[in-house]
Order: C-alpha cells, then structure tokens, then sequence
C-alpha cells in the first residue's frame, strides 16, 4: 500500500498531476479538476497566469489607448478643420459673414460626432484581446465551456481608476458554478463561495450616458481571513452601452441567484480575490459623473460667445486680427480648465 510522501504514516489516496507523488486526501488541492500537492498547485497557477506572458499587457494598452484618442481627435477636430476652410474660401469670395457659421457648426458636429463615436471606439482591439486571451487560457487547462461567456474587465477598489490610458486592470472569464464563482483572467485567477459575496450594484444605477462606463461593483468578504474588498466589474464585448448595461443587469440577476446556492466545501481551488492592485491614476470627472460632461459643455458655449465678444472687440479696438484656430484653442482649452475648477468644487461639496 502507498503512503503519502509528506505523511508517511497515511496511506495515499491520490497522485499529484504534475509530480505524480501519492499524498494523502489532506495534502492535495483540486485545479482544474484535476489534483495538486500544494507546491505543485502553486507552481501550477504561476504557469498558467505567467510572469512576463501578458497578453493585456500595458504596452498593448498604450497602443490601443493612442490609437483610441488619435481617432476620438480626428472624429471631434476633422469638421471644425473642414469648417474653417470653408470659412476661407467664402471670406475669398468676399462672404466672410457667412463663412463665419461654418466654424462654429464644425465644432458642435464635431463634439456630436465624438459623443456618438466615443463608445465604439472604446471597443478597439478587443476582440483581438479576447481571442488572444482565451487561447493562453485554453492552453492552461481552462475547459472551453468557462471561455464562452463575455469578455469581463476587472479592476479592484471603490474608485475608478485606469491603467496605461484602460479602465481595468485585468481582463478575462468569470464562470458561475454551483457554490463556486471563479474569475479565469489574463494576470489573475481568483474564487469566491456564495457567502463571500455579500452585494452586487451597478455603478451609476441609472444610464449615465455615452462618456461614463457602467460597471458591475461586487462587495466580498471571507470570515476565516477576515479579508474583503471591492471588485468592479465590466464587459468589453459590446455594440454600445446600452448592450452594456443589459448584460451587467443579466449579470447582477444571476449573481443575486447563486449567492442563494449551498456554498461548496471550503478548499484551496484558487486564493481570494485581491484587495488593492498596484499602479492606476485617476480618471477625468467627464467619464465618471454623467452630469460633468453637459457642465463642460455649458461651460464651453457661454465662453465661446465670450470669447466671440471679446476678440470682436480686440479687432475693433486695436486692429489686431486674431486668427479662427487660436481663438477655438483657446476657447476649448479654457473651458477644460475651467470645467476641472468646477468639478474640484463640486467633489469638494459632496464629502
């Protein structure tokens, strides 16, 4: 009869996978289903989510961040370009009156534009994520059916964040189980039972609009580590936000459902989530607060015939003509800088 390599005075009842050493049913933890001694299973999970082997890595991130803002530019600045060509070529014809509008209807076509576009541009290269992701997860043992749900972003905390110009740190699977919830991603693999989960709430309750993000927060806890924490949560396989957010509600539904199935028996499958992730930056009040958008742009109409007003009368009373392009910069770049005034009061109010 075999024994258990760490026991010998316990007979063995199973191999370990990966060393192929018999240990008792104590010494041996499941993974994928299949069984591990504790530094094979550790060594196991190291592989699988790989060191250096990041496929949303934050290189790749930068790039599809660059790529993201240089076509939000090109969609918002293109119409008021084209709107200040037609400006001259009408003040050629001696229409200058008319090629005045032009500019000024650029600028609200290409603020519209941006607002129509600035979800699907968000979408840029996930699909190549998700394939890329589920492959090196495919190849790590994760069965194909936990491969087939949405594409989930994660980050960690109460406060949303972004990493390298993305709003989730991680990216990966999240398979439901009866009394198991396993989280399958690109840097981390985490598990949680049903009364681990203490709530789940989508963040903003209500439709915040194209520039904020809905995301799915999850409050955990686990009794024996005393350790908790606040997961968040979006899906990144979408046709606009809308679609988001029907799929996170699907989503809080069947969670609010299983958080009523019998826990599994405690184990080591996988640790716990994380409870705070290193690096992020904060993130613009325009894609966090629906309402700080609509300000901006307030704000920006009432300096533009400011500025209108006040350049008219800088020609009148000195001659001096300043040029269309510096007075939108000026416009746009002082109407940021005056919203980020207004959103410190306002963030300062609420505490």
């Amino acid at each position: 009869m075999s024994v258990c390599a760490n026991h010998n005075w316990l007979p063995a009842e199973g191999s370990c996978a990966r060393c192929r050493q018999a240990f008792c049913g104590g010494c041996l933890a499941p993974l994928l289903d299949q069984p591990y001694c504790g530094n094979c299973r550790a060594a196991k999970l190291a592989e699988i989510q790989g060191g250096d082997n990041r496929v949303f890595s934050g290189a790749r991130r930068r790039k599809t961040a660059v790529a993201s803002a240089l076509i939000a530019v090109a969609i918002i600045v293109g119409p008021i370009l084209v709107g200040l060509l037609l400006m001259n070529i009408l003040r050629s014809l001696g229409m200058a009156s008319l090629g005045m509008v032009f500019p000024a209807v650029g600028m609200v076509v290409g603020i519209m534009g941006g607002i129509l576009a600035i979800a699907r541009v968000a979408l840029l290269g996930n699909t190549a994520v998700r394939r890329d992701v589920a492959a090196k997860l495919a190849a790590g043992g994760v069965p194909p059916a936990a491969l087939s749900g949405s594409l989930i972003g994660l980050s960690v905390g109460p406060e949303r964040r972004q990493w390298d110009g993305d709003t989730d740190w991680d990216v990966g699977f999240l398979s439901l189980e009866p009394g198991k919830m396993v989280f399958f991603g690109d840097q981390i693999w985490f598990g949680l039972r049903p009364d681990q989960l203490h709530w789940a709430e989508l963040d903003p309750p209500k439709d915040g609009g194209a520039f904020v993000e809905v995301r799915l927060k999850m409050g955990w806890h686990d009794a024996h580590t005393g350790h908790s924490g606040i997961l968040s949560l979006a899906i990144r396989d979408f046709r606009n936000r809308a679609e988001a957010r029907r799929k996170l509600t699907d989503l809080r539904a069947r969670l609010e459902a299983w958080r009523g199935q019998p826990a599994a028996v405690p184990d080591y499958w996988l640790p716990l989530p994380p409870v705070v992730v290193p690096g992020g930056t904060g993130l613009p009040a325009m894609v966090q607060d629906s309402g700080a958008f609509w300000r901006y742009l307030l704000i920006c109409i009432v300096l533009s015939v400011v500025g209108a007003v006040a350049f008219a009368a800088l020609q009148v009373v000195t001659g001096i003509r300043v040029p269309m392009p510096v007075v939108i910069a000026v416009t746009l770049v002082t109407s940021y800088l005056v919203s980020m005034g207004v959103e410190a009061l306002i963030r300062s109010s609420r505490r």
